[in-house]
């Protein structure tokens, strides 16, 4: 679980995120969701204890581990392959080869990257460069995931791949917020909604009961007419 309590963060003069409630169930999946520049992206690097916040509790229970991915363009270790920056990672959540190769062989399975493991990340589109990072949030096998926008900027093999990736989170009883736009996402993945602006929730509700009666195209608009209606 994440409970976060009356949590606030200024930059300069600039509050983003503004006596911030929220709660994230144990194994379940909420799709953080807003206009962009509200303060998705500042909120998951606070919970991840990127940034320190002003005020407010970031509660967590006891001892779990935290993954995070984050959003924009990917930056990895461009000289260094792969394998050697998954192993990195992993070697400083405390594992051992035995058990990053054993990890690296359930990825695998899911995200499809070990025909280029060997070669440099200088060399990687896209796609293979978030593969990699993926890999990264999760390697020690984390009880909690922050995803910010996975999907964005992707083809879609390598969006199917994040879909399928986040699947198997789900299946695995994880703790996830995900900040997103993507409506799939939003309505076939994630167990509630949290919709944000000006860096407070306006409101949290369960995905089933947001979309019920709501037919697949026109579910996109749903959104997006309530967002509208909060601006108003």
């Amino acid at each position: 679980m994440i409970k976060i309590i009356n949590l606030s963060k200024k930059f300069s003069d600039n509050t983003v995120i503004d006596k911030l409630d929220l709660i994230v169930n144990s194994g379940e999946i909420t799709a953080l969701v807003g206009k962009n520049g509200v303060g998705k992206s500042t909120l998951i690097r606070l919970i991840a204890k990127l940034l320190k916040s002003d005020s407010g509790e970031i509660k967590t229970e006891p001892g779990a581990k935290i993954g995070v991915l984050l959003g924009g363009d990917v930056s990895l270790y461009e000289n260094l392959t792969a394998f050697e920056i998954i192993n990195y990672f992993g070697e400083l959540h405390g594992m051992d080869s035995v058990s990053i190769k054993e990890r690296i062989d359930v990825l695998d399975d899911i995200l499809n990257f070990k025909s280029f493991i060997n070669e440099r990340a200088s060399t990687f589109s896209r796609g293979m460069k978030q593969k990699i990072a993926i890999v990264v949030s999760i390697i020690h096998n984390p009880d909690i995931l922050l995803l910010d926008e996975p999907s964005t900027g992707l083809d879609i093999e390598a969006s199917n791949d994040v879909i399928k990736f986040i699947k198997y989170l789900k299946s695995q009883k994880k703790t996830i917020l995900i900040a997103t736009h993507n409506i799939f996402e939003i309505s076939d993945l994630s167990d509630s909604i949290a919709f944000i602006k000006n860096g407070k929730i306006q409101r949290k509700i369960k995905t089933e009961d947001f979309f019920k009666n709501c037919p697949q195209d026109e579910k996109y608009a749903h959104i997006l007419s309530l967002m509208k209606g909060e601006d108003e």
